[in-house]
This record gives structure tokens, sequence and C-alpha cells, in this order.
């Protein structure tokens, strides 16, 4: 039973119930709650389920489950394997004959919505034995049977049609957006047909745009000869420069050679005690060189 718990409770979690269930939460269910999971079970396989059961007695709403439980073929009660035992779990909303019914309804629940949908409209009309004689209730009988066998030739041909019904329709939408496509193009060429046509008839536009076209590129040429030139001037600057400074340092190199002989000559004059005009005059003649 471990097992079927635990699916019943993956189940029950996914669509259309989204009960949100743990295990032990499930396992905690009281009697009561756990039949209403059951209801609600039912009545997802079969809608009318819930107003069938209403207002009905205990013993009525059992029946009412039997009787949705045989039509959707449930073995035990097919088989009539202990009914007594089901029909009393039922009534006492007892999990040891619950649970197995949740485990089998869940595995299938598409499945069994079909056959509660057919059954509807498939259910023959038992004729008693000792009415078989009467011609009028065999040939209705006879009648509801060929009707019940082609809806369900026509229901299977409906099943059949309705990917190709689906692919229609996928079709149609596809088609409708091509549909759109295709305007917005049509627009899309009919605005360029026109500004072409605006061109054309305007000459003067275009003559405009030439020349502003040749005026723009003028431009960039004589910029690209100023920027080469002025290139020119400044590396010839540069040049010029580093002339003038390879001159200055050797002037100036000169100047302080000369200014350090004078220096020189001037402190030995300081150092002598007496100096004579022949001295002063050599002096002067050294200064002078």
């Amino acid at each position: 039973m471990l097992k079927e718990s635990i699916f019943i409770v993956n189940q029950l979690n996914k669509e259309p119930f989204l009960k949100n269930l743990t295990f032990p939460s499930f396992e905690a269910l009281s009697p009561l709650m756990l039949l209403e999971v059951l209801n609600e079970v039912l009545t997802e396989i079969q809608p009318k389920y819930t107003e069938i059961i209403q207002d009905k007695t205990d013993e009525e709403r059992v029946q009412e489950m039997i009787n949705l439980l045989s039509m959707l073929e449930y073995e035990p009660i097919k088989e009539c394997c202990d009914l007594q035992a089901i029909r009393e779990g039922l009534d006492t909303n007892d999990k040891v004959v619950i649970y197995p019914i949740l485990f089998w309804l869940l595995q299938d629940v598409s499945t069994l919505k079909r056959k509660a949908y057919l059954s509807q409209f498939t259910c023959e009309i038992e004729v008693p034995e000792f009415l078989h004689h009467d011609e009028t209730l065999y040939i209705y009988s006879n009648k509801q049977k060929e009707q019940i066998q082609k809806f369900q030739q026509t229901f299977v041909m409906y099943e059949d049609l309705q990917p190709l019904s689906v692919s229609k329709n996928n079709a149609v939408v596809e088609n409708r957006t091509m549909q759109n496509n295709k305007c917005s193009l049509l627009k899309q060429k009919e605005m360029l047909h026109k500004e072409l046509e605006s061109l054309v008839k305007s000459p003067d536009i275009l003559l405009k745009a030439s020349r502003q076209l040749r005026l723009e590129r003028e431009r960039a040429k004589l910029v690209a000869r100023q920027t080469t030139e002025q290139e020119e001037q400044l590396s010839q600057a540069q040049k010029r420069v580093s002339e003038l400074e390879e001159q200055t340092k050797g002037h100036l190199v000169a100047e302080l050679e000369k200014m350090r002989k004078e220096v020189d000559a001037l402190q030995k004059l300081a150092e002598m005690p007496v100096v004579t005009a022949a001295q002063l005059l050599e002096m002067k003649t050294k200064f002078k060189m």
C-alpha cells in the first residue's frame, strides 16, 4: 500500500487536482476528507457525479459510486470480488478500500473520462427476458443497438479528425500571419515607390544632393591637405628648434670658459703684492684674447 499511496499523492499534486499533499499529510486525512478526495476524482472523470449524489443518503451514495465504478469497469466490482466488503468500505470511508480505488482511477484519468462520456450515449436498455417475445420492444431494442454502434463509429471518426482540425487551425493562423506580412510589405513597397516618384518629379533635389556631396568631398580633401602641410611645418619647426638649442649650447660653453679665465686672472692679480704696469698690460692682453 506504500507504493500506492506515494503514487496517489504524486498524481493528486498534479493538474487538475493540485492538492499540494505530502505523504504524511495524505496519510493523516480523516475518513471524511478521504471521501472528499475520492468524490473530487470521480467528479473529474464524470462531471455530473456531484449532482447525482446530491441529497442522497449514505446508502444511495455508495450505490451510485458502485454504479459509476462498475461502468468504468473497475475490476473488483466487475468480477464481483467481495462486493459486500467494497460496499462496507465505501460506506465507512475505509482507506483499505478507497486507496486501491484511487490508485486505479488516477492511473489513466483521460481514458476513464472518455469512457464515462461515451457511457451516457451507449448504455443499452436491458429488456427483461419475459418481454423478449414482444415484437415492438425487440425492434426498438435492435434500433437502439444500431444507433449506439453508429454513435461509437462517429465518435471514433471525430477523434481521428481532431489532429486534422488542429493542423487546419494552425494552417489558418499561419496563412493569416502570411497575409499580414504581405500587406506590410505591400505598404513598404508603396511608400518606397512614392519616394522614388517624388525624386524623379523633383530633379532639383537630386542636383542639390549631388552638389552637397561634391562640396563635402572637396572640403574633406582640403582638410586633409591642410593637415599634411601643418604636419610638415611642425616637423621643420622642431628641427629648427633643435639646431638653435645646439648653437645656444655651444655659445654658452664658450662664454663660460672665457669668464672662468677672467676670474682666474683676477684671482692671481689679487694675490700679487705689487702689480707693475707691464704686468697689468699683459693681463689686459690676455682678457682680450
